[in-house]
């Protein structure tokens, strides 16, 4: 199959196609169909009860992905990320990442605090060799 130049692409349906990335478009078309999260929740929790085996795993699953997504779109999860530079000047580095819900965080009263260099240290990152 041989591609065919850009000028030569029949563009009468762009609006139709770009009308996909258009926020306030998507937002029109949801609401004419009166589909809402309350709908897509109710049937998945459906789903997850009584169905069996597989189909109720896999709707458990898209809750929690769901719950989570909305998490992280509205700032509740975060993650820190600490690198230290070993002290002997080979070069070598160490990078710890964790990942942590925002309101755990804050409740913590050590959460975030200076060590002695001045640097900002995220106590809730796992110690170094530490394995869990």
């Amino acid at each position: 199959m041989t591609p065919r130049s850009l000028a030569s692409i029949d563009s009468s349906h762009d609006d139709q196609i770009m009308s996909f990335f258009n926020p306030s478009k998507v937002g029109t078309a949801i609401r004419a169909t009166g589909w809402d999260v309350s709908e897509e929740m109710e049937r998945l929790v459906d789903l997850a009860r009584n169905s069996s085996g597989k189909t109720s795993i896999d709707a458990m699953k898209r809750i929690r992905e769901i719950v989570r997504e909305v998490a992280e779109l509205n700032g509740m999860i975060t993650t820190a990320t600490a690198t230290v530079v070993e002290a002997d000047g080979n070069g070598k580095t160490i990078t710890q990442s964790a990942t942590k819900l925002v309101s755990s965080i804050q409740r913590s009263p050590n959460a975030i605090s200076q060590d002695s260099t001045g640097t900002i240290a995220a106590i809730y990152l796992p110690s170094r060799g530490s394995t869990t």
